[in-house]
């Protein structure tokens, strides 16, 4: 009896580790957990963007010293279908960032779940609770200088009837 008992917590296990390696990894999404976002803080030139993320994935037609658009496809570990990207647009003033927005699409509402979930304990961890505004949970810190930013996330999936998530990391006082 204890033989089958065990067999079964095995073959659970198994199953359950499975599900989670086809899991979009928040880390794909973040990079790092260095900066404001994906090793970037709000006041970096548009070099350095440029110098941290993949030229490859840069839009050609997006490429100023005012913004900078990035469309980066994303695969679950296992599975070779692409439906899963995220965007990042970089908008600068006087060749210094002012305002991060990401927008992420994820075909499963789980995906969806699980990354929303992540970032949410992500900035909780670096800036402490969130406040809610409307659908918008938000954080907020400051800048060496003084000055606020804010980050807004909301889970849009409902509107695009698939996982959607929206997070804008912003300088309040531009």
């Amino acid at each position: 009896m204890n033989k089958y008992l065990l067999l079964g917590f095995i073959a659970v296990f198994i199953v359950m580790l499975a599900a989670c390696s086809k899991q979009i990894e928040l880390e794909e999404i973040i990079k790092t957990e260095e900066g404001h976002f994906r090793g970037i803080n709000i006041d970096d030139s548009p070099e350095k963007v440029l110098s941290m993320e993949n030229s490859t994935k840069l839009a050609d037609h997006s490429r100023s010293n005012t913004y900078l658009y990035y469309d980066i496809p994303m695969k679950k570990k296992g599975n070779t279908k692409n439906a899963n990207s995220f965007t990042l647009a970089y908008n600068f003033e006087d060749e210094k960032l002012y305002e991060i927005q990401v927008d992420i699409y994820l075909e499963n509402e789980g995906d969806c779940q699980h990354i929303y979930e992540g970032l949410v304990d992500l900035f909780s961890r670096k800036y402490g609770p969130s406040t809610q505004d409307e659908d918008y949970l938000v954080w907020n810190t400051r800048l060496d200088d003084g000055d606020n930013i804010s980050y807004e996330l909301v889970d849009e999936s409902s509107e695009y009837k698939s996982g959607k998530l929206s997070l804008t990391i912003f300088n309040v006082d531009y």
